[in-house]
């Protein structure tokens, strides 16, 4: 009984801290995407990373697609 309280404890503890560190990437990833000052390949892979990442895009189909339309008029408008 104590082995499986003791797991279920370690597993919350781990999933807490999993998803605390999920956030963070995706606030980064954000961040660089709207950091101008950042190189256009540098802003489009951050935008593309923060797309895909934690499965948003099947999680949010539809929010996923409006952001790879920004991601596609943004590489567009830099004719790279």
């Amino acid at each position: 009984m104590i082995n499986r309280i003791t797991a279920t404890a370690c597993t919350i503890v781990v999933a807490f801290f999993l998803s605390i560190e999920a956030e963070a990437s995706s606030d980064s990833l954000w961040a660089i995407w709207n950091d101008a000052s950042n190189p256009d390949t540098v802003r489009l892979k951050a935008l593309d990373e923060f797309i895909h990442f934690d499965n948003f895009s099947r999680t949010y189909p539809d929010t996923a697609l409006q952001y790879a339309e920004i991601f596609l008029d943004y590489a567009r408008s830099t004719h790279d």
